[in-house]
């Protein structure tokens, strides 16, 4: 599944590489070069990051940033358009974690509901390990309704 961002990462990737062409073809060889070149090799880039899922980008964040900068450098549209990109995965990753409460809900149920074979703590934490393992909670968050479970 394509991330939430991949219309913009691929429009951003296509200016790009439009742009570092025009800066190739420009007016002295050697500064348009400087420029150009990186656009066309980000626009590359942005078009595979099109392809990616949202945990995809989230692993190759640094490099996505490193571009981002290398593109306002080259067009500021280029820019804007792979951090909006960026950011609408990443938020969308954000709102998918769990509030910090005193319950969090997993599946329709809290962890403080009886579900099948999890009548007891153990259970309920080994359930918050696995939220934590997929991204969903900190390790602060889990540390703390780790903590009020054991305290009940």
């Amino acid at each position: 599944m394509k991330n939430k961002g991949s219309t913009f990462f691929k429009v951003a990737g296509v200016l790009a590489i439009i742009s570092g062409a025009i800066y190739c073809l420009g007016f002295v060889v050697i500064f348009p070069l400087i420029i150009g070149v990186p656009l066309i090799i980000g626009g590359v880039q942005f078009s595979k990051y099109a392809e990616f899922t949202d945990e995809q980008i989230k692993e190759n964040s640094g490099a996505i940033i490193t571009w981002i900068v290398v593109f306002f450098f080259g067009g500021i549209l280029t820019g804007v358009l792979a951090l909006v990109g960026y950011l609408m995965v990443v938020n969308s990753q954000t709102e998918n974690k769990p509030q910090n409460n005193s319950s969090v809900e997993v599946s329709g149920k809290t962890l403080d509901d009886e579900t099948e074979g999890e009548t007891d703590d153990i259970g309920k934490i080994e359930r918050l390990n696995k939220l934590k393992e997929q991204g969903l909670i900190t390790l602060e968050e889990y540390e703390t309704l780790k903590k009020q479970i054991l305290n009940k």
